[in-house]
């Protein structure tokens, strides 16, 4: 692969704040060459600077240097949406397992009655022997 195409490979960007201007902010990732203004970066996706998930970024987050995702934060609300988040998560593990315990009952039944019909034919073939 050339070293031009090389470069535009990600399309999500982890953002620093530059350090000689405060309404610009460049891509961290070392054969990345992206700049930005601040306020051109409000609604788009970024990777967050401590878990490496991509969120989308808010005036708010990028008044820090290095914008992080909710999640990442230590305000209240992000320790609300952590426990939120293992709460959902907690809760789709538990439906998706009540789904496969009924998918296995489904087809144990089918298997059971097809195991009976065989066994009384089985009988039944004996009998008229």
């Amino acid at each position: 692969m050339s070293k031009t195409l090389e470069k535009f490979i990600h399309f999500t960007h982890e953002y620093e704040r530059s350090k000689s201007n405060k309404e610009i902010y460049r891509c961290l990732h070392p054969k990345c060459t992206h700049y930005k203004k601040r306020e051109f970066l409000i609604g788009k996706e970024a990777i967050c600077h401590k878990c490496k998930n991509v969120f989308i970024l808010t005036l708010i987050q990028l008044k820090n240097k290095t914008p992080v995702c909710e999640y990442c934060t230590k305000s209240p609300k992000a320790q609300e949406l952590k426990r939120a988040r293992v709460l959902v998560e907690g809760d789709l593990n538990l439906s998706i397992l009540n789904q496969a315990k009924e998918e296995l009952k489904k087809e144990n039944k089918e298997e059971f009655k097809n195991e009976l019909a065989e066994e009384i034919k089985a009988i039944l073939l004996d009998n008229l022997n």
